[in-house]
């Protein structure tokens, strides 16, 4: 896990539990451009293929994303 994914997975459950006990609904983290490389390769994958038979391992793998899955894995 990278510094990066520690430091905001840490920030987020510690967010969660000062939130107290009620039901998560819904996780949305924002970046700023930290994961304008691999969106961008997304993004230009979706025009070039016209939407069909796109490689979503840029978007899988972008920070966010992981950050996301942690916290809904952590909190079921």
């Amino acid at each position: 896990m990278s510094r990066a994914l520690k430091i905001g997975y840490s920030a987020a459950i510690e967010a969660i539990q000062r939130a107290g006990p009620a039901t998560i609904e819904a996780i949305l983290i924002g970046t700023g451009k930290g994961c304008m490389a691999d969106t961008e390769l997304f993004l230009h994958s979706i025009r070039e293929y016209h939407e069909t038979a796109l490689n979503a391992t840029h978007f899988i793998h972008s920070t966010y994303n992981q950050l996301n899955g942690m916290i809904a894995l952590n909190k079921k």
